[in-house]
């Protein structure tokens, strides 16, 4: 038999999961009393890199939206759609913890635009356009200071299992 864990962590990827299959597994694994945290963070959109980066990616005609299961509800508890805390309770996750905290980061220009390409968007886009999209973003942001200091917020649950070992 596998043995049990007191703490797993998924950090930027829960929304990449099959959700109830992970949690099946993880409470397979967890042992009674165990934790399991569970991270998102985002830039927020109202810096002036933000808006840029925005108005150029939609110039593109792409679609600028939530990744992955954040696209199937809007409503959100601490920065997580609400339907995944119904998802954790009916499976004997009980919310231990919860809470979100701004921050800000320096991205240079080039950095951000690094950044920019690696999101779900963008990644979705072919070579070229996403060339074309970085040229014309480090176009539009030599307007700006050359350390752009971008708003971000990070979401985080703690959930304990209360099942048994059996």
């Amino acid at each position: 038999m596998p043995g049990r864990y007191p703490l797993f962590t998924a950090v930027r990827a829960w929304h990449w999961f099959d959700r109830v299959r992970v949690i099946r597994n993880l409470i397979a694994h967890c042992e009674p009393g165990g934790h399991a945290v569970v991270v998102n963070s985002v830039f927020l959109p109202d810096s002036e890199a933000a808006q840029a980066t925005f108005e150029i990616v939609r110039s593109y005609r792409i679609a600028i939206g939530p990744a992955g299961s954040y696209a199937e509800t809007k409503e959100r508890r601490c920065g997580f759609p609400v339907p995944w805390f119904a998802e954790w309770e009916s499976h004997s996750l009980r919310v231990a913890g919860e809470w979100e905290h701004q921050y800000t980061l320096p991205f240079t220009h080039e950095e951000w635009c690094g950044k920019i390409r690696s999101v779900s968007w963008m990644t979705a886009a072919d070579d070229e356009t996403r060339r074309s999209v970085t040229d014309s973003l480090l176009r539009r942001l030599s307007t700006l200071d050359p350390i752009l200091h971008v708003p971000h917020k990070y979401s985080v649950v703690v959930l304990r299992y209360e099942g048994s070992a059996g």
